[in-house]
């Protein structure tokens, strides 16, 4: 009774677990001792005599249950952290999207646009690269979008007999000639092959729509926006998808080696 008491006042004294224990080992309530002298330890960790006589009752020594209990601690500590990380650099993108969105608002609009995009202002260039950037990275840091290694770079994927080199290179380099083109191409001949990538699919979409909301933005560009933005929109998106994959896989290993 006084133990339980003792334990209310302060949960983080092993004592009252110890004794506990003790008493629990007395009555015969093996897995009750257990449970105490481990608690004690893991309040504790140089407290030797819990440790011997939960040795004693367990024959595993309790440096492996503190061990454990450490290391999960320390990795919850981890995913926090990274967590943390993913949610402020979503935060800054987010913020210099809208940025990027108001900077190509104040543009001068139709005088600057023509059928080649590389033709067109240098900030207006500046903004929408940037945008397909910033978008791609965060759809890959917070796990909206799959591996862009998986999903870009399989190479020699064996299907019937036949072998077709990475999609990667070939749907970036195309969609800076032809964002449309390529789009169509890409869902006709996976679709025959049945490998139609869900993430590559996002993309597609998603440079879509950012298409459509910069055409909305510069309404006396619109058709020029709508028809050429695509070309650069869609590779800095898959730049930033590449980018976000590093920095996740970077991240990842320093959460592994820690």
């Amino acid at each position: 009774m006084l133990c339980r008491q003792a334990m209310r006042l302060n949960r983080r004294n092993p004592e009252p677990y110890e004794i506990l224990g003790d008493l629990h080992k007395i009555r015969g309530r093996i897995d009750e001792a257990v449970a105490m002298y481990s608690y004690a330890i893991q309040l504790d960790p140089r407290r030797s005599g819990a440790r011997n006589k939960f040795d004693s009752l367990t024959g595993h020594p309790a440096k492996t249950i503190y061990s454990r209990h450490t290391a999960s601690s320390s990795k919850k500590s981890n995913e926090k952290d990274h967590l943390s990380l993913y949610r402020t650099v979503s935060i800054i993108g987010v913020f210099l999207i809208i940025f990027l969105g108001y900077t190509l608002y104040q543009i001068p609009g139709a005088a600057s646009m023509s059928w080649f995009f590389w033709q067109w202002d240098p900030l207006a260039l500046f903004a929408l690269a940037t945008s397909g950037l910033l978008v791609g990275l965060l759809m890959s840091v917070n796990g909206w979008i799959g591996s862009a290694k998986e999903e870009l770079g399989r190479a020699d994927r064996k299907l019937n007999g036949q072998y077709y080199p990475a999609i990667g290179p070939w749907v970036i380099g195309s969609g800076i000639l032809s964002y449309y083109i390529t789009m169509i191409l890409y869902f006709f001949i996976e679709g025959i092959r049945f490998r139609l990538s869900r993430s590559i699919s996002r993309a597609f979409g998603i440079s879509a729509g950012m298409i459509l909301v910069s055409a909305l933005i510069r309404p006396e560009s619109f058709l020029w926006i709508l028809a050429c933005s695509g070309n650069l929109l869609f590779p800095s998106f898959c730049i930033g998808w590449i980018i976000g994959d590093k920095f996740k896989s970077n991240e990842a290993g320093k959460q592994s080696y820690s």
